[in-house]
C-alpha cells in the first residue's frame, strides 16, 4: 500500500490538480472503466508464462492499435529514478507534455506534483507485482480527467547482470474527460 497517498490531492505549480489512489486487482478486473488496463494487463499476463516477463517478451504488435496510446515503457534506472523509453499519445495527456525519453526527476523539476507517480513506480518495483490505481485530474486549461491505470512490472533478463530485479515497467493509462 501507499502510505498517505490513497485519495490525496495534490496540486501542480501552474494550476493543473489531481487524485491517486491505488485500486485493489481484482476490483480493477470488475470495473468497466478497467477495460483498457485489463486488456493489457492480459496480454502482460500471458507474455509472462508463469513469472513476470522481461521487455524482450513485450512486442508492441501484442497488444494492437488500440491499445498503444495508453502505453508506456519506462526503465528503471536507479532507486533514484524513471526513464520513459516510450509514451503513448493518450498517457502523455494526463501530463500534458511529452514524456518520452525524459527522465521522472525531470518531470518533477517542471511539475513537482509528478512526484506522486514516484510512489506508484517505487510501489510496483518494490512488489515486484501489478499496481493498480485511478486518478482525478483538472488540467491547467480547466479541462477535468477521470483516468484508470495500472504499472504491470517485468524482470530483469537473465545474464544481464543488473543488480535488480525489476528492470522496467509496462504502464497502462486510460484517461476519459469527464463533463464539467
Amino acid at each position: 500500500m501507499w502510505a498517505g497517498l490513497s485519495g490525496v490531492s495534490r496540486r501542480c505549480e501552474r494550476g493543473s490538480r489531481y487524485a491517486l489512489a491505488q485500486v485493489d486487482e481484482g476490483e480493477a478486473w470488475h470495473r468497466a472503466d478497467f477495460q483498457t488496463v485489463c486488456a493489457v494487463a492480459a496480454v502482460w499476463r500471458k507474455r509472462g508464462g508463469r513469472g513476470l516477463p522481461t521487455r524482450h517478451d513485450i512486442d508492441p504488435l501484442h497488444f494492437g492499435p488500440g491499445l498503444l496510446p495508453h502505453l508506456m515503457l519506462i526503465e528503471v534506472r536507479s532507486a533514484a529514478d524513471y526513464f520513459w523509453r516510450l509514451c503513448g499519445e493518450r498517457a502523455s495527456f494526463l501530463f500534458g507534455e511529452r514524456l518520452a525519453k525524459r527522465t521522472l526527476g525531470e518531470l518533477e523539476r517542471s511539475a513537482p506534483a509528478v512526484a506522486a507517480w514516484r510512489e506508484v513506480l517505487d510501489c510496483t518495483v518494490a512488489k515486484g507485482a501489478p499496481v493498480y490505481f485511478e486518478v482525478d485530474n483538472v488540467t491547467s486549461s480547466g479541462r477535468p480527467m477521470r483516468g484508470a491505470g495500472a504499472m504491470l512490472p517485468l524482470r530483469a533478463p537473465a545474464g544481464e547482470g543488473r543488480q535488480r530485479r525489476i528492470a522496467d515497467v509496462l504502464g497502462v493509462l486510460r484517461l476519459a474527460q469527464l463533463s464539467r
